[in-house]
């Protein structure tokens, strides 16, 4: 990848756009392989964006946002619907 393709960050909003499930899965296929795997240590009677994520190192933490990244760059690509 060249330096040109790289991605710098601007800000960083007070909130998400990528939806709490979607970040579990990512999660879980980075640190394990597999984006279906069931997540023990996430609770389900506890708002998700409260709890820690475990198990992740910013190798992982980059493919992550790099996958949510690509997507997006993906979508832009695609020809309008009409």
């Amino acid at each position: 990848m060249s330096n040109s393709e790289k991605i710098t960050w601007d800000y960083m909003p007070s909130y998400g756009l990528v939806p709490f499930q979607q970040l579990i899965e990512a999660v879980a296929e980075a640190t394990i392989g597999d984006r279906h795997f069931n997540r023990h240590d996430v609770d389900p009677e506890r708002f998700i964006g409260h709890q820690m994520v475990s198990g992740i190192n910013y190798n992982s933490l980059n493919r992550i946002v790099s996958a949510f990244i690509l997507a997006e760059r993906k979508r832009a690509e695609l020809p309008a619907s009409n």
